[in-house]
């Protein structure tokens, strides 16, 4: 019975090709938990929006985990970590943590959409995406090889260093823009107090 070449160095049987399937499964996967899960916010991009790139991550990682689950528990893991990303988007864009963003109601009542037309847009595309992810979430995602995993997570890693760079420029713009406002929103009298004396005339 004639064997396996074996290679010329390590003298281990070669790793065969990744099967077909499994490439499949991939480019379903990526479809639903790289693009689907991300693309409202990387529209964001040509705009200007804060950096979520800790949010990539925590997406991606998700969907690994659930990859080979039932098609229910993805898509309710799916609806989740795009909740949470649209609280941790919003919470950026008014300096502010996701767990006061959810305790203040009140916030919500005050949002004026005429004033924010492009997040209400991108808010819209998420929904609209979790609709379509049902149906993407049909299609079969669940790769084994050890490969595909490792080329799943290098596409996460690089989607998120490439959000790190493309909202560079934005990073602490939102704090700086309150910081002013609070400055400008000063009392006058304080404002006097803290003014340098004036110079006394000569008599």
């Amino acid at each position: 019975m004639a064997t396996a070449p074996l290679t010329a160095q390590t003298g281990k049987l070669p790793r065969p090709p990744i099967p077909h399937h499994e490439w499949r499964h991939l480019a379903n996967w990526l479809l639903a938990w790289v693009v689907l899960a991300n693309l409202g916010y990387m529209l964001m991009w040509i705009i200007g929006a804060p950096p979520r790139h800790s949010e990539i991550l925590a997406i991606g990682v998700v969907g690994l985990i659930v990859r080979t689950q039932v098609r229910w528990v993805q898509y309710l893991a799916f609806v989740g970590v795009s909740l949470y990303s649209l609280l941790g988007f919003i919470a950026a864009l008014f300096n502010l943590a996701i767990s006061s963003l959810l305790s203040s109601v009140g916030f919500f009542m005050e949002l004026d959409p005429s004033q924010s037309i492009e997040y209400v847009v991108a808010g819209s595309a998420v929904v609209l995406l979790c609709g379509i992810a049902w149906k993407a979430l049909h299609r079969p995602a669940s790769f084994a090889d050890i490969r595909v995993v490792l080329i799943a997570g290098a596409v996460v890693i690089s989607l998120s260093l490439f959000d790190k760079w493309m909202s560079f420029g934005m990073r602490g713009h939102y704090k700086r823009l309150a910081e002013v406002a609070r400055r400008s929103n000063r009392p006058a009298a304080s404002r006097a107090c803290s003014a340098p004396p004036m110079p006394m005339a000569a008599t």
